[in-house]
């Protein structure tokens, strides 16, 4: 089983915008202009992907799932999730089993709004787990992008806090929604990030956006920056997994 996992900081101006609909197109027009840019710079490199990937010389058409979730709407094709953090982009694309992803930025200020939101639906697990951590404020990061990110796999999102357990010094999830999935996160300039797939992960190839357009297949570099990385968590509904090397 393969998935993918791409990022953009900005879509590059040599970006190929011919790969997107004309009403796809006319469509983010609708959109405040900063919420347009976003939608416009996730569904080019979404186009990106599906050409280098599959051939395709256009975005395929996308519509809305049952639970909210933007989908292709050919049912053969892959299953696909999206998050931002600023100006950067992630898309997580897989033909086997549903998936999801989330980025965001490590808030050091935890009086914040939004670092108490994310401290508030930590478990007595979790709080203990984080009192041995180095940076606190990195750990609370992962431990939110992987919530959000098996979330939106079933599209609960945050309406779904209460249906999720995870057990950070022994690697496992426990999710009453999706209870066949497996995670990875790491932490790298001052963004966190998490990717989940329900089964199971496969072997994830990552891609980052070049200058020029086109994507750069960086599996090498990232999984050697993941081996050696502290800050590499990964979660499963099986220890076994846990315990793997990349």
């Amino acid at each position: 089983m393969e998935s993918h996992l791409a990022w953009s900081n900005i879509i590059a101006p040599q970006a190929n915008r011919d790969r997107l609909p004309d009403d796809l197109r006319s469509a983010a027009l609708n959109h405040p202009l900063p919420r347009r840019r976003r939608y416009l710079q996730s569904r080019l490199l979404l186009a990106e992907m599906m050409y280098q990937l599959y051939g395709f010389e256009r975005l395929p058409p996308i519509a809305i799932a049952s639970n909210g979730r933007p989908c292709f709407a050919d049912p053969a094709l892959p299953d696909f999730n999206v998050s931002y953090a600023g100006n950067v982009v992630a898309i997580m694309l897989s033909h086997t089993g549903r998936v999801g992803v989330d980025i965001e930025f490590v808030r050091v200020n935890q009086n914040s709004k939004y670092a108490q939101l994310q401290l508030q639906f930590l478990t007595a697990a979790e709080h203990l787990w984080l009192r041995g951590q180095y940076d606190p404020s990195e750990a609370i990061a992962q431990l939110w992008t992987i919530r959000e990110s098996v979330l939106k796999i079933s599209g609960l999102g945050k309406n779904g806090f209460h249906t999720l357990q995870l057990q950070p010094s022994s690697g496992k999830i426990r999710s009453s929604v999706t209870p066949s999935v497996q995670s990875i996160c790491h932490v790298t300039g001052g963004i966190a990030w998490a990717c989940s797939q329900s089964p199971a992960l496969g072997d994830i190839h990552f891609w980052k956006m070049r200058d020029s357009g086109t994507l750069e297949n960086v599996k090498k570099q990232t999984e050697r920056e993941l081996k050696h990385s502290a800050s590499c968590l990964r979660f499963s509904n099986s220890i076994s997994h846990y315990q793997e090397n990349i």
